[in-house]
């Protein structure tokens, strides 16, 4: 190597050995400044709740690792959509205290008023990468009042059956149907069904519907609404007892 080859080795192999310096101290703090990966789960306490009771949804937020770190005193956003897909709307923020052990455990809770799919989103921060948890549906059915009749009747004699429904729907015939079952051989057997008339009654509504039984014995009833749109489906309970005289 010559003498001028020499000095700019010489002059060069500095520059060279920074240049390298600095690029692995460049990857190295960009690996360090990288938000650690988070992952999201969703639950509801149940997938189907009565109208206006709470309705609970328990979301755990881990760090993804194996095995996965709980993450405690993060803030997350609750969303829900009327369908799967989207679009979402945040209806609030929860977040939860540490303990004596990390938990990485969410909690939110509402009264139901109807049914939507829900998730639950945290935005992240310089330590923590964001995460969108799964989707879940959370039916909410309506509140069937307990079937009202008379308890005793003449055959073919006109009576009715009626009862409360909340929340408020339009009124008109359609929706629910009162559920008519016999006392045979020891059993209740099913044995008519029929269409109720809805109505307003206060800021609820109320159904009923006007029956005759040609046949003696024991009746009873009770209502259910199959579930569409806004609800899922709802049942009352029992009736009481009535008898159909000769």
């Amino acid at each position: 190597m010559d003498r001028h080859a020499s000095h700019h080795y010489l002059v060069a192999r500095p520059v060279l050995v920074a240049l390298v310096a600095t690029f692995f101290l460049a990857v190295a703090a960009s690996a360090a400044a990288a938000p650690a990966a988070t992952v999201l789960t969703l639950s509801p306490q149940s997938a189907k709740v009565a109208w206006h009771a709470k309705l609970v949804l328990n979301g755990v937020l881990q760090e993804d690792v194996v095995p996965p770190l709980p993450l405690d005193q993060q803030t997350l956003e609750v969303q829900r959509s009327a369908t799967s897909s989207g679009p979402w709307t945040t209806v609030g923020t929860i977040t939860n205290t540490a303990g004596a052990y990390y938990s990485g455990a969410y909690v939110y809770s509402q009264l139901a008023d109807e049914t939507w799919f829900w998730r639950m989103y945290y935005a992240g921060d310089t330590q923590w990468a964001a995460s969108t948890s799964n989707v879940v549906k959370v039916g909410v059915s309506p509140v069937l009042g307990k079937p009202k009749c008379p308890k005793v009747v003449g055959v073919a004699q006109e009576f009715r059956v009626s009862g409360s429904l909340k929340p408020a729907f339009t009124p008109g015939v359609g929706g629910v149907k009162v559920k008519v079952q016999r006392y045979t051989a020891g059993k209740w057997k099913r044995y008519a069904t029929r269409a109720c008339r809805v109505s307003d009654s206060g800021v609820y509504s109320k159904y009923s519907v006007r029956l005759a039984i040609s046949t003696p014995g024991k009746y009873r009833f009770y209502a259910v609404r199959p579930g569409s749109g806004d609800y899922a489906s709802g049942r009352s309970e029992f009736s009481r007892s009535l008898h159909v005289m000769w």
